[in-house]
């Protein structure tokens, strides 16, 4: 989740924070005043008051709530070579051969949906791209280049896929207002959503990257429209089955959008 903060530096070096933690949309006005004004939505506000007195020490407290960031592994702080569109795992590797006998530094090689069969997760298209796990073994890790991929957490919504049965099994995806499986649009077409506030989706989740891993011996995730991100069936309803007409997903005041909301808020609570 986001945490909506700010800290304030005085003249002689003093310093204080804010955070109002509030899960719901929100917007922030600074003014030369100077001032700062945020208006949310709705939902609860739990407001932390950092008082310092040094920035360090803000952001210490600011961290002793919210936890500290995570440590990276040293090799994703390096050279990446990262692309939409390789056609093929043969492109892929020519890519690759291509700037390594070059001389170019590679830290890392990066596959993004291309490989996909018809966009749907954890799957590998094995016509374009087969031979993929044998390129990745013997190409890139054989070289001690690392590998990250892709992974949309959107699931196709398509019965017999079994990365979806699975979950449906478990019962891991978000429910409408109907507790019926929200069914949105992103990248396979039809889609659901994991619920990750659940522990069952947590684990289903793992076990699916684990399964894949043996598929495809990846470094690191590149994890995708996690929002969660909705392409939605016309851009204005939410999921397939539309918005129920209540104030959770139309409430009386909105923050400012350039466009056209595309999810069903009360679908989301789960997560908030």
């Amino acid at each position: 989740s986001s945490q909506p903060f700010y800290m304030v530096v005085e003249n002689d070096g003093n310093a204080h924070g804010v955070m109002i933690y509030n899960s719901n949309a929100m917007e922030v006005y600074l003014t030369p005043t100077p001032s700062v004004t945020l208006r949310a939505l709705g939902g609860i506000f739990d407001i932390y008051f950092f008082l310092g007195p040094s920035p360090m020490s803000v952001t210490k407290q600011l961290t002793d709530v919210i936890g500290k960031p995570f440590f990276p592994p040293y090799w994703s702080i390096g050279f990446h070579l990262c692309r939409y569109g390789y056609k093929s795992t043969g492109n892929t590797k020519e890519t690759f051969e291509r700037n390594w006998n070059k001389g170019l530094p590679i830290d890392v090689q990066w596959q993004d949906i291309d490989y996909m069969d018809k966009k749907l997760i954890f799957t590998i298209d094995n016509i374009k791209f087969n031979g993929l796990k044998n390129f990745v073994e013997n190409d890139v890790h054989y070289r001690g280049v690392k590998y990250v991929i892709i992974v949309d957490p959107a699931v196709g919504y398509q019965k017999g896929f079994e990365v979806y049965e699975r979950g449906h099994f478990k019962d891991v995806f978000i429910k409408n207002a109907t507790d019926e499986e929200l069914v949105g649009k992103v990248w396979p077409g039809d889609t659901v959503f994991p619920d990750f506030t659940k522990e069952n989706t947590q684990g289903w989740w793992k076990n699916e990257m684990i399964g894949f891993h043996k598929d495809l011996p990846y470094d690191g995730i590149w994890l995708d429209m996690n929002e969660p991100a909705n392409f939605d069936s016309d851009g204005t309803h939410g999921s397939i089955y539309g918005c129920q007409n209540n104030t959770v997903n139309h409430p009386p005041y909105v923050i400012y959008k350039k466009e056209k909301s595309t999810d069903c808020d009360s679908a989301l609570i789960p997560l908030l």
